[in-house]
């Protein structure tokens, strides 16, 4: 539906520091076709794309330094948000 948003679970592997796991992530897609307004972000028809999640450092290996342990949780949140045009960009 154009305009409204989708709630969606992708699983796919997210990479950090040498290390890949396969995650579960929900997910907000949301699909514009292209107007006016649109066309102030980006050409062309949209999908926006908005996910958080939280991963463990210590899954992918990532020591939290003594100096921060106080002050930095093991567990961290990452937010994405991405919007895709299916318009061809041009290389200036």
């Amino acid at each position: 539906l154009i305009g409204k948003p989708s709630h969606i679970v992708l699983e796919g592997v997210v990479r950090m520091h040498g290390v890949e796991r396969r995650e579960r992530v929900e997910v907000t897609a949301t699909y514009f076709a292209e107007s006016d307004e649109t066309r102030l972000k980006l050409p062309g028809n949209l999908l926006r794309i908005d996910a958080a999640f939280s991963v463990v450092l210590g899954d992918y290996g990532i020591p939290i330094p003594k100096l921060v342990a106080l002050q930095l949780d093991e567990k961290v949140s990452i937010r994405v948000d991405v919007t895709a045009s299916d318009e061809p960009q041009t290389q200036e």
